[in-house]
C-alpha cells in the first residue's frame, strides 16, 4: 500500500469521524455529553445550545471537505491543509481544556483519536520528491 493510498484512507476515516462529531452535536446533544460524562451541559440554556449546533456545523463541514480530500489528496492539498490545521487547533482547544481541568472526564478519548488521525496523514502525505519518482513528473 502507498503512502497515497494510506493518506487517502485515513482522510476517508477522519472524514467519517467529523461527521459523526457534527452530527452528533446537531442531533443528539444531550447523549453525546452523557457520553463522555460532562456534567454541565444545559440543552435548555439557548447560548449553550447554539454553540453546540456550530460546533457540529463546523465539524460536518470539515468532515465532508476531509471526505473530499481523500478522493485526491495531492489535487486537493489546499483542503487536507484546512482539515489538518481545524483539527490540530481543535485539538489545542481540547487539551487546554483537559490540562486545565474545565473539560469533561471523556474528552481525552476524542482528543486521542483526533490527533492520531492528523498526525498519520502528516507522516504518511507523499511528499513532492515520491511523487515525481511515482508519475515521473
Amino acid at each position: 500500500m502507498s503512502k497515497l493510498e494510506i493518506t487517502k484512507t485515513i482522510l476517508f476515516i477522519l472524514g467519517i469521524y467529523l461527521i459523526g462529531l457534527g452530527l452528533g452535536h446537531l442531533f443528539f446533544p444531550e447523549q453525546g455529553h452523557q457520553l463522555i460524562k460532562q456534567e454541565i451541559f444545559d440543552s435548555s440554556n439557548p447560548w449553550i445550545a447554539i454553540a453546540v449546533a456550530e460546533m457540529g456545523i463546523m465539524f460536518f463541514v470539515f468532515g465532508i471537505a476531509a471526505l473530499i480530500a481523500a478522493k485526491n489528496p495531492v489535487k486537493e492539498k489546499n483542503l487536507v491543509f484546512v482539515v489538518i490545521l481545524s483539527s490540530i487547533l481543535t485539538d489545542l482547544i481540547r487539551v487546554w481544556a483537559i490540562f486545565f481541568k474545565q473539560s469533561c472526564p471523556g474528552l481525552w478519548i476524542f482528543f486521542i483519536a483526533s490527533v492520531l488521525l492528523w498526525i498519520a496523514v502528516i507522516i504518511f502525505y507523499p511528499r513532492n520528491k515520491e511523487l515525481k519518482n511515482k508519475w515521473k513528473i
